[in-house]
This record gives structure tokens, C-alpha cells and sequence, in this order.
């Protein structure tokens, strides 16, 4: 199985702060260049998250239930 996970794209306004805008699995071809390597220094160093200015990409921890 391929580790593909899922990844919650935020924008920062002024005055609310962080708001989720998105989310996509990291390989999704929407991403634009920029955020690709925004995700791949995520995924390249087992971060969960990491900010650039008013952006903020975060991998999603979702439960597995059985």
C-alpha cells in the first residue's frame, strides 16, 4: 500500500486567523507547484505541519475504527 495522506490546506485572513480552505490527498494534480513542494517538505520530513506567509499545509490524522 502507498502512503497517500490526506492534506488540509489553511489561509490566514488578518483578522480571524487560520481558516481551513481545502483538503486533498497530497498527490491530487490540483495542487499547484508552489504547494506541491510545500507538501513534499511535509512528507519529506515527517512534519505535520508547516507554514510559508498566510499559508498552512497540515497532513490529516484521521482514525481508523474497527
Amino acid at each position: 500500500m502507498i502512503y497517500n495522506p490526506m492534506i488540509a490546506y489553511h489561509a490566514k485572513q488578518e483578522l480571524r486567523g487560520w481558516n481551513e480552505v481545502c483538503r486533498y490527498p497530497a498527490d491530487w494534480c490540483g495542487w499547484h507547484a508552489f504547494d506541491r513542494s510545500m507538501i513534499a517538505e511535509l512528507l519529506t520530513h515527517g512534519h505535520d505541519v508547516v507554514t510559508c506567509g498566510w499559508n498552512m499545509y497540515q497532513v490529516v490524522r484521521e482514525e481508523v475504527t474497527s
